[in-house]
């Protein structure tokens, strides 16, 4: 391994709601709650982007190098998924539809009781 990068998930919508919540109404939070807000998605992809021109030396184009790694909730796997589409846009052969500026890079997880990584579920 020759880069690392950890990060914590995007911005988010609220896990829960305390009683008297002016905004308890789940109209205020379409995605649902724990998940990725738009502002997050966007933030996560413009991270990509900017670690690609940070590190575009460096970075091939082919997906096979790279592992990606996430706890198990929707959030970090989400975080992960938009961040990798703004890093890695498919080139030449990896360009498989010419109207989608994206290619599937997988991520992986464990359960959460086999993962050795710290995570606040």
């Amino acid at each position: 391994m020759e880069k690392l990068h950890i990060h914590r998930h995007a911005d988010r919508t609220p896990l829960q709601l305390y009683p008297n919540d002016p905004f308890k109404n789940i109209t205020f939070w379409p995605q649902g709650f724990g998940q990725l807000s738009n502002n997050g998605k966007a933030r996560m992809f413009n991270l990509g982007v900017h670690l690609r021109n940070e590190y575009k030396s460096f970075l091939a184009n082919n997906p096979i190098e790279v592992y990606a790694r996430s706890s198990q909730a929707d959030r970090c796997i989400n975080s992960v998924q938009l961040l990798l589409a703004g890093l890695y846009p498919p080139k030449n052969e990896f360009i498989w539809n010419a109207h989608f500026n994206w290619q599937p890079i997988a991520v992986y997880s464990k359960p959460i009781n086999e993962d050795g990584v710290k995570t606040n579920n």
